[in-house]
């Protein structure tokens, strides 16, 4: 793994954080995807460290204030957050009506390359690395947390999907610790999926499905209810509703919070 360019260091008044501009390689390890080049941002808690650190991988929607939030939630819990750019770092904006134009598969060596990233950084504890992943970004931790990616060698040592499409009958080898937060009603990665994945795992010890009743679609994300066109099961482009659940959202980032600390610090 190689440091592209390391850009300017940015302090935000009033908060006490620095974000810097990074890139670095994303290498399919399979040869299945060409290598890219991944821009990201590092948000950093104020000192010299060294921190535990977290991946945040963005939803079908890219980048937005949902995954900066989530870096600065992250920054505030006492960990270094990086944010990888895999659409725009691809050219790509919103994906959500063709989520394969970059498959969450295609996204597992960004993360991979983001751990190895924060392992060249003096202020990173680079054994002990979460990820966190929204939608999109879940399911690619649900492929990343597979036994055959080796993000455990990388220092990656907890996984939280956030309402992820899973994949049973091909999901069942997990090696990193995992928590699913998933509703109950969603209508666009089905929580039924994940539930069996939870089932099937060769070590269940190592899942833990956290389901919302009544949840739907981007539960956390705190905005008015809407519709949204999305691809879905079968390639099939739907209407999906998405709206948010504050009780769920609450419980969900304790689990979070709990989740990292027992496995992180």
């Amino acid at each position: 793994m190689r440091l592209l360019a390391l850009v300017v260091a940015l302090v935000v008044p009033g908060l006490a954080f620095a974000q810097t501009s990074v890139k670095f390689r994303s290498e399919d390890k399979f040869g299945f995807f060409p290598a890219a080049t991944i821009s990201a941002t590092v948000h950093k808690p104020d000192g010299p460290g060294p921190f535990p650190a977290a991946i945040v991988l963005h939803d079908c929607g890219g980048i937005a204030d949902h995954t900066t939030a989530w870096a600065r939630r992250m920054v505030r819990w006492g960990y270094v957050a990086i944010v990888p750019d895999s659409f725009g770092s691809r050219g790509l904006g919103n994906s959500c009506q063709n989520v394969v134009a970059v498959s969450e598969r295609q996204r597992v060596p960004d993360a991979l390359g983001a751990a190895q990233f924060l392992a060249t950084l003096p202020h990173v504890r680079k054994d002990s690395i979460g990820i966190v992943g929204f939608s999109h970004g879940g399911g690619t931790v649900m492929k990343g947390v597979q036994g055959s990616m080796e993000w455990s060698k990388a220092g990656i040592k907890a996984a939280v999907a956030y309402y992820p499409f899973c994949n049973p009958g091909s999901e069942s080898s997990i090696a990193v610790p995992l928590l699913i937060n998933i509703g109950e009603s969603d209508d666009w990665t089905p929580a039924a999926r994940c539930q069996a994945v939870a089932r099937e795992a060769l070590n269940p010890s190592l899942v833990t499905l956290k389901l919302y009743p009544g949840a739907l679609h981007a539960f956390d994300r705190d905005l008015p209810t809407r519709w949204v066109q999305g691809m879905g099961e079968g390639g099939q482009v739907k209407t999906r509703k998405l709206e948010y659940n504050g009780p769920a959202t609450r419980d969900a980032e304790s689990q979070t919070k709990s989740f990292f600390e027992r496995h992180l610090n």
